[in-house]
């Protein structure tokens, strides 16, 4: 199987050489932080060793492969300050010291803490200006590392009372650190935080519907309404898009920035025309999906549509190795499996609108055939979740490995898109 990756360290992570050890196998995460605005303003990176990888630490190459992995970490930041969950090895090297401690904060997990040893790397590396960041149950383990810590994850908890007294905990240990309320899986676990005097939020919260309305769904008489009526399946009309398109100048001039970002090369897209003969109809029939969820979520955060972005870049990618005409189905079910948060509507009241295909609707609804697995496993993959239960590696005969490189590659080449939109 051959994949044309973005950027070539990715390989570092995942070749399948285990004797030779330059070479890692181990899988990356990230989760967005964000704050009250639904701005990102950090992601937590998680490297997870392979199996069997600390027995294999102690080698003549582990300077460099530690170096390159971390390195090769912060390249998923995309610019954001980095929360590098790392192994206690790195901590005990000079290794983190090569790191610009501007841009990262590192992860202290309960073998560092309850490590004594630990204490004078973390006084050393504290000294250099390097943050860190822990959670609630660790620090209890080592009061006196709490000092240092910039950033603590307190768990979620329907229960006032309890959050409440988490919180005090730590402000009474080190009322200078910020508080990161984790695993906020709806918007009414979100709002429930208002009063609480924290500002940094993670979990899948804003990936779903805000409330559910109850009345019909029902498109309104503005252009973006006017895209969404136009069939968005395989054989949708460009001449009708374009129409609605070049009757609003705004919208004109952000479909060709994105138009321009997606093409990648030095070519300056100049008119809606001008894309479709340069980028292709398969290529412009993805980037007015893009358009239409973009514009549809103007006033949601930017992480939504990057998600989408990330989803159907993956499933598009995956299905190619199995079954190429499937190509563009699958690229949909992928954007558009956020509408029900964009929209904060349930989804099958909106998908009948677009004119989809009923295995797409089936594949965005419930999951359903091979579209469905390729949806489900891009949302555990970006929750760090992902367990092969629906056997998707032996249905389409691709490791485990190359779906997580697929899943990087997408995740990596939507933050270049959205850098250059």
């Amino acid at each position: 199987m051959v994949i044309f990756m973005d950027s070539a360290f990715l390989n570092l992570f995942f070749d399948n050489q285990e004797n030779n050890s330059i070479f890692l196998n181990g899988f990356i995460y990230r989760q967005p932080i964000l704050n009250s605005k639904g701005n990102v303003v950090a992601y937590e990176i998680t490297y997870k060793d392979p199996k069997n990888h600390e027995k294999l630490e102690v080698h003549k190459n582990g300077i460099f492969t530690d170096s390159i992995l971390l390195f090769g970490m912060l390249e998923f930041s995309n610019k954001k300050r980095a929360l590098l969950n790392i192994p206690k090895r790195f901590l005990e090297s000079e290794i983190p010291s090569i790191l610009p401690p501007e841009k990262v904060a590192l992860g202290l997990n309960s073998e560092i803490i309850k490590n004594p040893e630990s204490n004078e790397h973390i006084k050393s590396l504290n000294e250099n200006n390097f943050l860190f960041f822990s959670d609630k149950a660790e620090i209890k383990k080592n009061k006196d590392i709490i000092s240092k810590i910039k950033y603590i994850k307190l768990e979620f908890n329907n229960d006032k009372k309890i959050l409440l007294n988490g919180i005090n905990f730590i402000n009474q240990l080190n009322p200078n650190c910020e508080i990161i309320i984790q695993n906020i899986n709806t918007y009414s676990d979100y709002d429930s935080l208002s009063d609480l005097n924290v500002d940094l939020f993670q979990g899948p919260y804003f990936s779903t519907p805000k409330s559910i309305k109850i009345k019909e769904f029902k498109l309104s008489s503005n252009s973006i309404s006017d895209l969404l009526r136009i069939n968005l399946d395989e054989d949708f009309d460009f001449a009708k898009i374009a129409k609605v398109v070049k009757k609003d100048p705004a919208m004109t001039s952000r479909f060709l920035r994105l138009a321009n970002s997606a093409g990648r090369k030095k070519i300056s897209i100049s008119s809606i025309d001008h894309a479709l003969i340069y980028l292709g109809q398969y290529e412009v029939k993805k980037v007015i999906t893009l358009f239409i969820l973009t514009e549809s979520a103007n006033n949601k955060p930017e992480e939504l549509c990057k998600l989408a972005l990330i989803r159907a870049k993956f499933c598009e990618a995956v299905i190619k190795t199995y079954d190429p005409n499937k190509s563009f189905q699958a690229y949909l079910v992928g954007l558009l499996s956020v509408l029900d948060a964009i929209f904060d509507f349930p989804i099958d009241k909106i998908l009948p609108s677009l004119g989809l295909s009923e295995e797409c609707n089936r594949a965005i609804i419930a999951h359903e055939g091979i579209l469905g697995i390729l949806l489900k496993t891009a949302i555990q993959l970006s929750e760090d979740r992902f367990q092969d239960e629906d056997n998707i590696s032996d249905i389409i005969n691709i490791s485990i490995s190359d779906l997580h490189i697929i899943y990087l590659n997408s995740l990596l080449s939507t933050d270049y898109l959205f850098k250059n939109i």
